[in-house]
């Protein structure tokens, strides 16, 4: 999980929440409105699912991702929440 979150969201998906909320006019990325938080989140799902699954399974081929969910806990880009099961390949 660590190098989905240091590497994949902070490096390159973070940037381009941050950019895509610049380009609305919205500065402030540290508390988001709901409704913006909400759409934000969805971008970050649709930016960070296939790098994600990609990462996780390189790092054990014996396993792959049976479920995901990626998410904004706090109405901002500073973090992200990725909670992942793994099962193993039959």
């Amino acid at each position: 999980m660590r190098f989905v979150d240091d590497y994949a969201y902070h490096d390159e998906v973070r940037p381009q929440l941050n950019a895509t909320l610049a380009a609305q006019g919205i500065t402030d990325h540290t508390l988001l409105t709901p409704a913006t938080a909400a759409s934000i989140a969805q971008l970050d799902r649709a930016l960070l699912w296939n790098d994600a699954v990609g990462i996780l399974s390189q790092l054990d081929p014996n396993y792959h991702v049976a479920a995901i969910s990626i998410g904004l806990p706090w109405n901002r880009t500073f973090e992200t929440s990725i909670n992942v099961g793994i099962a193993p390949n039959i």
